[in-house]
C-alpha cells in the first residue's frame, strides 16, 4: 500500500513539473515581462513556491529549464534570455544555493562573445544590423508557431500587436465560421492570423500587405512554420498572370500578395480579393487611412453582399476609431461588436495580452 501511495505521489509530482515547465516555455517565449511570469506561474502553480513566495529551484528544476526551456538563447533574444538567467541567479543566490552550470555557461556566454547582436537571417548590410524577436506560441491541436518581429518598432507590420492575439482567439473558437470559406487578411503584418487560420478548415487563404520589407518577413514566418505558400508579391494588379495564378494556380492553400488600400481597382482586379471572410488586427492606427480601409471593404462587399469582415483595433486614440466608425456608417454598413466572452473566444488564451482596450467588429451591408 505505501509502495502504491508513493508511486502515485511521484506521478503527481512528475505531471505537476511537467506542467510547470510547460507554462513556463509558453510565458517565457512570449516575452512575457519577468515580475508578470513569476506572478502567473505563483498563482497557477503554489506548490513550486516557497513562503516567501520565491521559486524553489532545486538542481533537477534548474536542468529542466534549461533543457526546455533556454537552451537556444537567441529565442526569444539574447537579452531577455540574460535577464531570466540573472532572476534565477538571484533566487539561488539568496538562500545559498548552487546554480545549474550550464545555465551559468549560457550567461558567460554572452559575456565572453562580446554581447553578439540578435540572431537575422538577412546578409545585408542594413538588415545586418536590425535586432529580431522570435516570439513563440503554443495554440491549438498541441502546435508551436514562431513569428519572426523587429526588436524596433520602426514599421508596423514588423510586429504581432494585441488585436492579432485577440483576433486569432476569437477564430479558434469558431472555427465552424471559416469552414470552407475563401478568406482575405488585410495587413497581415507577421503572420499570426495566417498561423491560426491553417488550423482551421478554410478554403483558402489569401494574406496581403504593403510594405515589401513586410510582405517578405509575412512569407517568411509563414514558410519557417511548414506552411506552403504560393508567392504573388511581385505579380502587378492588372497583370493577367495574377487572376491566372488566382484561378488557375496549384492547389496551395495560402497565397501572399501586395495589397495597396489607395489603388483604384477595377472590376477585374477587384475580382483577385474577392472572398466569403475579410479579417484585419491592429489596420486602425492612421486617421488618414481609414476612408481608404472603408472604401476597400465596401468594394470588395458590393462585389458580393454576403461577405463578412471581421476587424479587430486596439483603440489608442478614440478620433481616429470615430473616424473609422463614421466612414463606417457612411458606407452603409451594418457594425456589430462581438462581446469579450467565454462563448466567443478561447479561454484560457494562449496569448499574454489586455483585451480591454481591443474591440472586434463584424461588418456586413446593409
Amino acid at each position: 500500500m505505501n509502495d502504491n501511495y508513493s508511486d502515485l505521489q511521484y506521478r503527481d509530482e512528475l505531471d505537476l513539473i511537467n506542467r510547470f515547465i510547460h507554462k513556463l516555455k509558453c510565458l517565457y517565449h512570449q516575452m512575457t515581462p519577468l515580475t508578470k511570469l513569476l506572478e502567473l506561474l505563483r498563482s497557477e502553480f503554489p506548490q513550486m513556491f516557497n513562503l516567501n513566495n520565491d521559486l524553489i529551484l532545486n538542481q533537477n528544476l534548474q536542468q529542466l529549464i534549461y533543457a526546455n526551456v533556454v537552451k537556444d538563447r537567441d529565442r526569444p533574444t539574447k537579452q531577455y534570455c540574460s535577464k531570466f538567467i540573472k532572476l534565477l541567479i538571484e533566487i539561488l543566490e539568496r538562500y545559498d544555493k548552487e546554480i545549474n552550470e550550464e545555465l551559468l555557461d549560457l550567461l558567460m556566454s554572452d559575456y565572453v562573445g562580446g554581447g553578439a547582436s540578435e540572431h537575422n537571417d538577412d546578409d545585408d548590410d542594413d538588415n545586418d544590423k536590425k535586432e529580431y524577436i522570435y516570439k513563440s506560441y503554443y495554440i491549438d491541436n498541441q502546435k508551436w508557431v514562431t513569428l519572426k518581429n523587429e526588436a524596433i518598432y520602426n514599421l508596423v507590420g514588423m510586429t504581432t500587436w494585441g488585436a492579432a492575439y485577440l483576433l486569432s482567439d476569437f477564430i479558434l473558437a469558431n472555427k465552424q465560421l471559416f469552414n470552407e470559406k475563401t478568406i482575405l487578411e488585410l495587413g497581415a503584418g507577421t503572420g499570426l492570423i495566417g498561423l491560426v487560420l491553417d488550423q482551421v478548415n478554410s478554403k483558402s487563404v489569401l494574406l496581403t500587405d504593403y510594405s515589401p520589407v513586410v510582405l517578405d518577413n509575412l512569407k517568411y514566418n509563414i514558410e519557417n512554420n511548414g506552411i506552403k505558400i504560393q508567392d504573388l508579391i511581385n505579380v502587378e494588379y492588372g497583370d493577367e498572370q495574377l487572376q491566372q495564378n488566382l484561378e488557375n494556380g496549384d492547389d496551395t492553400k495560402f497565397k501572399v500578395m501586395t495589397f495597396d488600400w489607395e489603388a483604384n481597382l477595377d472590376d477585374k482586379q477587384c475580382e483577385a480579393f474577392q472572398s466569403d471572410i475579410i479579417l484585419g488586427a491592429d489596420i486602425v492606427y492612421d486617421p488618414s487611412l481609414c476612408k481608404y480601409l472603408v472604401a476597400v471593404l465596401h468594394r470588395l462587399c458590393m462585389k458580393n453582399p454576403s461577405t463578412v469582415a471581421y476587424i479587430a483595433s486596439t483603440i489608442r486614440n478614440q478620433q481616429t476609431f470615430s473616424t473609422f466608425q463614421q466612414e463606417l456608417q457612411s458606407h452603409n454598413f451594418n457594425i456589430t461588436e462581438i462581446n469579450y466572452t467565454p462563448d466567443n473566444f478561447v479561454h484560457p488564451s494562449p496569448y499574454i495580452y489586455d483585451y480591454t482596450q481591443i474591440v472586434l467588429y463584424k461588418i456586413t451591408l446593409k
